[in-house]
């Protein structure tokens, strides 16, 4: 399928139905939810993830259906969205097996960030620690979730430190999505736990959000 395909699949314009064309709206509903979610627009990443979700060819997969849906609520602060469609992701993922997949990575760290939210410690750590070992889980979705639940308990100055190495120095391929939603947090951690260079972590996620 063509690229323009793709594009009218996502806005609900009629193209025939093949194998081929449902996969890739489900590649292109994948990526518009995940574009949202970098560039901090939850609505819509929610709206694109939800049709990923209840798509028929996932039914059976649910824990790969479920992820951007997860990563989204959790981050628009939608703990009862998170905890109910965590049921579906955890019993897909043992369904399947219980793989290791560097991809489940951030679903599962929402899901423990809210956990955490709750003061429910037990089950946040239950499948983040057996699911994803790669680089994302330190330097990228997984210092991002850690630092927002390090500042809801007012633990600014172990924010900082969770949050220490410079954006450059992590590797865009760590960062991806969330390089806005890292110095961000970067700078707002600093601020709260008056670090000296609060003022310059400010000047640059002003120009890395910038647009």
């Amino acid at each position: 399928m063509t690229d323009d395909l793709a594009v009218q699949r996502v806005r609900g314009h009629p193209v025939p139905a093949t194998p081929a064309g449902t996969h890739e709206l489900v590649e292109a509903l994948g990526a518009a939810a995940e574009a949202g979610i970098g560039a901090g627009d939850l609505p819509g990443a929610r709206r694109w993830a939800r049709r990923l979700a209840d798509h028929p060819l996932l039914a059976e997969v649910g824990h790969r259906a479920t992820g951007r849906l997860l990563v989204a609520d959790a981050l628009a602060g939608d703990a009862e969205a998170v905890l109910t469609g965590g049921v579906r992701f955890l019993d897909a993922w043992q369904a399947a097996g219980s793989p290791v997949r560097s991809v489940l990575g951030p679903p599962a760290a929402a899901v423990a960030m809210i956990h955490g939210l709750r003061d429910d410690r037990d089950s946040r750590r239950a499948v983040l620690d057996r699911l994803d070992d790669s680089p994302g889980r330190t330097g990228g979705y997984g210092a991002v979730f850690d630092a927002m639940l390090l500042l809801h308990r007012g633990q600014a100055a172990r924010a900082l430190e969770r949050l220490a190495p410079e954006p450059g120095e992590v590797g865009q391929w760590v960062t991806w999505i969330w390089l806005h939603w890292y110095v961000v947090l970067r700078a707002e951690a600093a601020v709260l736990a008056g670090s000296p260079d609060a003022r310059d972590r400010l000047a640059v996620a002003r120009a890395v959000v910038a647009g």
